[in-house]
């Protein structure tokens, strides 16, 4: 009985549904690429900006950037935000908190049409 109250809990966890997908291009209007301790202490990064918040239900200090900060995930972002651009195509990024300076926290990305 136990073990079903502990998976029923976890399925329930706001923490486990704490993510979500953002579609970005309505809202993109520049891309930032930064080198290891270029802005902050913090490794390389790349940033989704856009010219307003983008729209969320994550609790950060500043809603108008994405950032990625997993090196082979920068790579990936890159392409298929390039991708995106020249194809016109749709993208959008899975965001699940913050980053340690305020920022949406981009884990994921998605090209669709």
């Amino acid at each position: 009985m136990n073990k079903y109250f502990i998976v029923l809990l976890l399925l329930l966890s706001e923490a486990t549904w704490a993510g979500e997908w953002i579609d970005v291009n309505p809202n993109f209007n520049h891309l930032e690429v930064t080198q290891d301790q270029a802005m902050t202490n913090a490794g390389p990064s790349i940033y989704f900006g856009g010219n307003i918040d983008f729209v969320t239900t994550q609790v950060c200090n500043k809603k108008r950037y994405i950032a990625i900060a997993d090196e082979k995930l920068i790579d990936r972002a890159i392409s298929v935000s390039m991708f995106s651009i020249a194809t016109d195509k749709r993208f959008r990024i899975y965001v699940d908190g913050c980053s340690a300076d305020g920022y949406l926290l981009g884990e994921a990305i998605s090209l669709y049409p």
